[in-house]
């Protein structure tokens, strides 16, 4: 039994530090290439620029997914697009980190990283939400300048109470970051909800928040398109902004009447009714609201509703447009349902070039357009693979090209090709190790198990006479043998395996998840677990090593059966 357990504690040895150099190589990986959960690792591949000037149109990205690539394309947020209040330049107060700017990617509602990011919520097709990173918030994030900067900008804007938490002034109920987006009116200011990533966006690059890529192209389409009426707060829904306001009052109150004016950012215009105001470009309505609340002034939203002076009324509002949006395809609709609004001749004229490339198509009360081809395609993108494929999926993207003769289309970003060869290093000297230590272990074992065991029958020699004596057959006798050694084995081998596998991981679990909290803001950290091997493969190591043994005990048996035959007086 003493050699049972002595052989139980080697093997138990040899499977720590088999699982523990495979957690080793799995945290290697996922430090230098980053791991997503439910998604596997990164492969951060680079769109090449074809003879005809395409980079990853259409055509390439529908190739790609059909090579069975888990391909998720993204597109860099430019700070003029989308910022923090008072950037200019891409540099605010609100964010105070030189080497680091406030950088984010626009990325699709199926991606990964968004859907791992972000709870569960109503879904639509243009959302206001963005995903940030707690860790890099809460080091370069300025609550108090960036509450400064909404009130001066916002109507009645109202400051968060200060606590403790760096982050205070977007722990309120609403949990929403104020953003200015870039469409052709002007920069505006929209509230978007907010999905914390504890730690650091698992990607190469340290971006502060992840953007919906279909919002995105929404506000890069209104850039170009004077006569298309996206207004972001409707998320792509049905919407009314007001255009012109009448001041109705009893008495000239010019301090009044300025101070509403400016409220509702309101601008000059020629000849036009003293008592009218029109903003700068058309208000949501909760902004008029706001800045009637604020100045007690009542609104009067419909003809019937009778006010006493002063008061405020609506002259002419202006219904947005509606949008859809599928696959990089942006559905443009009329403003309501009955209308016939011929989008591509009187809105976006440039869709109804794209519509004869089949780039796009233009209906009477609705047009759709690839916004993939619309707006140059996609440059950059991550291809998802699991561990264990990692290396054949890298040699599978290099033979990726539009033509059997064309040259490939995709490259790895330098980033990732230093990571990669930063990883492969530490991956060679690994198996080296493992091959070497691998070999010396399985002869330093057969032999333990050669010794021990025949130690164990030659003790029990006398015994075996015995019971050969009182009839029992070698076969007999070799089941015995076998049966002792599976009992001893498994009993010595579950206990002592439970206990100490049991006990390495509570310690390792202890010890790595201060490590990981120290570490999760400088880099990708992930999931930490040493010993990442299951009960079965533990089992199916521990039965193999009782075969050999079994094998090993059969051996001598039949050694001395062919050696003594029945002359059983010669074991006594």
């Amino acid at each position: 039994m003493a050699a049972i357990v002595l052989l139980a504690l080697t093997l138990t040895l040899a499977l720590l530090v088999w699982g523990s150099r495979e957690g080793l190589l799995n945290r290697f990986m996922d430090v230098s290439l980053g791991y997503v959960q439910q998604a596997g690792l990164p492969i951060w591949v680079v769109a090449k620029v074809d003879e005809q000037g395409r980079v990853m149109d259409r055509e390439l990205f529908q190739k790609i997914k059909d090579m069975d690539f888990d391909i998720h394309p993204y597109r860099l947020v430019e700070w003029d697009q989308v910022s923090l209040p008072n950037t200019m330049d891409g540099k605010t107060p609100l964010w105070k980190a030189e080497h680091l700017p406030f950088k984010g990617w626009a990325i699709s509602a199926h991606d990964p990283l968004w859907k791992g990011s972000r709870n569960p919520s109503t879904d639509t097709p243009l959302p206001l939400e963005v995903v940030l990173s707690q860790s890099l918030f809460q080091q370069y994030f300025q609550c108090v300048d960036y509450e400064k900067a909404l009130t001066d900008k916002l109507p009645h804007f109202q400051k968060s109470q200060s606590t403790s938490d760096k982050l205070y002034c977007l722990a309120n109920k609403h949990k929403q970051l104020w953003l200015e987006v870039n469409t052709r009116r002007g920069r505006e200011l929209m509230p978007f909800s907010i999905h914390w990533i504890n730690g650091r966006i698992p990607t190469m690059e340290e971006l502060a928040f992840l953007f919906p890529i279909s919002t995105f192209s929404a506000l890069k389409e209104a850039k170009y398109s004077p006569e298309l009426k996206y207004y972001p707060e409707a998320q792509g829904g049905t919407v009314q902004r007001i255009k012109i306001l009448i001041f109705w009052q009893n008495e000239e109150e010019q301090t009044l009447r300025n101070n509403l004016a400016n409220c509702l950012l309101a601008k000059n215009v020629d000849n036009a009714p003293r008592n009218q105001i029109v903003p700068k470009y058309p208000l949501p309505l909760e902004w008029v609201q706001q800045c009637t609340k604020h100045y007690n002034i009542p609104l009067q939203t419909s003809p019937e509703q009778l006010l006493k002076e002063p008061y405020l009324s609506i002259a002419e509002s202006v219904e947005g447009h509606r949008f859809r949006y599928d696959n990089d395809y942006l559905t443009m609709l009329c403003e309501t349902h009955d209308a016939s609004c011929q989008p591509c001749e009187n809105i976006v004229p440039a869709w109804k070039r794209f519509a004869k490339k089949g780039y796009a198509t233009c209906e009477d009360k609705e047009a759709t357009a690839d916004m993939l081809t619309m707006i140059g395609g996609y440059q950059q993108a991550f291809v998802y693979t699991a561990r264990d494929t990692l290396f054949k999926r890298l040699e599978d993207i290099k033979a990726v090209a539009r033509t059997p003769e064309a040259l490939p289309a995709l490259s790895f970003h330098p980033y990732y090709k230093n990571a990669l060869t930063r990883f492969a290093f530490i991956d060679k000297v690994m198996n080296l190790l493992n091959s070497t230590y691998s070999g010396f272990f399985l002869i330093f074992l057969f032999f333990l198990l050669f010794v021990q065991i025949g130690i164990v029958i030659q003790h029990r020699e006398h015994d075996y006479g015995i019971f050969l004596a009182k009839g029992i057959t070698w076969g007999q006798l070799s089941w015995m043998v076998c049966m002792q050694i599976v009992w001893s084995f498994l009993l010595a081998i579950v206990v002592l395996t439970t206990a100490a596998v049991g006990i390495m991981r509570y310690i390792l679990g202890y010890k790595l998840s201060s490590i990981a909290t120290y570490y999760k803001d400088t880099i990708q950290v992930g999931d930490l677990e040493l010993l990442p091997l299951l009960w079965g493969e533990y089992g199916m190591v521990s039965l193999a090593i009782l075969g050999v043994a079994l094998g090993i005990a059969i051996g001598f048996v039949v050694v001395k059966q062919r050696r003594f035959g029945q002359e059983v007086a010669h074991l006594f």
